[in-house]
């Protein structure tokens, strides 16, 4: 940020140090301390988070100590050596909690821990496998203060020719890893419903139809049936979900499960 500030700032002064005319040291020495003291507001502004409170506070010993630097240089009349110690001072200053923050930030990212285990099945069932990887990644989502899985929990024979599975939704407290609530229904055999997690920690169930359900499995009223194509995909940030409707995509707001004006010409 100050390396910036010094390519906008030192021509700037170059030019009016021409213009007064000042040496070349003393430009080079007042266009350092005008970067410096205009990075002190950038650092208050965008240091905005409660962790960066000791940036802010630097930032402003900082421009304190600047000002009162250059008053006192031109007070005693040593103006080039204390301007440029204080401008040493003040960069050092500034970059203190970048260097404390290199300094203590760990040399290896922390090894993955065990926090619970938990079986959502007892016996076997190879159903209960996930097909693949962008399967799974549809079968356990996080939402607000549980974790929330579904499952091929067993064989429920036959609805003609179709086999049929029944389907466990079970919601998990992501803390101790007791399973809270669980539901089951039939569906058929292969399909697997999917699981989305809204940007307001609910989850939407997708079985033929989109279900909008509170983490704890109980139903928010919202749903939204699909008369053709398919819903398998949802935005990075929980709020907009793609119905593919061939042709096109539709997007769907994922917190009310409503239908929105934005259409893609994209099918897949």
């Amino acid at each position: 940020m100050i390396g910036a500030l010094l390519v906008w700032t030192v021509p700037t002064v170059f030019v009016i140090g021409y213009a007064i005319p000042i040496s070349i040291r003393s430009r080079l020495l007042w266009g350092m301390s005008v970067a410096l003291l205009l990075a002190t507001p950038l650092v208050w502004v965008f240091k905005s988070s409660e962790s960066d409170l000791v940036a802010k506070i630097f930032a402003v010993c900082s421009a304190i100590l600047l000002l009162a630097g250059i008053t006192l240089s031109f007070l005693i009349g040593r103006f080039r050596h204390l301007h440029l110690l204080t401008n040493i001072m003040v960069l050092f200053l500034m970059t203190v909690p970048c260097w404390v923050a290199w300094a203590r930030a760990p040399k290896e990212p922390p090894a993955a821990r065990k926090l619970w285990s938990v079986a959502l099945q007892k016996g076997t069932w190879q159903a209960m496998n996930t097909g693949s990887s962008f399967a799974a990644s549809r079968q356990l989502v996080f939402a607000g203060e549980r974790l929330v899985a579904v499952f091929d929990a067993g064989s429920a024979g036959y609805e003609g020719q179709w086999p049929l599975s029944i389907y466990r939704l079970v919601s998990i407290d992501r803390k101790t890893g007791e399973i809270v609530k669980s539901l089951e229904f039939k569906g058929r055999w292969g399909s697997t419903p999917g699981l989305f997690a809204t940007s307001g920690g609910r989850v939407v169930v997708s079985k033929g139809s989109l279900e909008l359900l509170n983490p704890d499995l109980s139903s928010t009223g919202f749903r939204f049936d699909i008369d053709r194509g398919r819903a398998v995909e949802i935005s990075p940030d929980g709020k907009s979900m793609g119905w593919e409707t061939f042709p096109g995509t539709t997007i769907i707001d994922a917190d009310t499960l409503s239908s929105t004006k934005v259409k893609l010409p994209e099918s897949t």
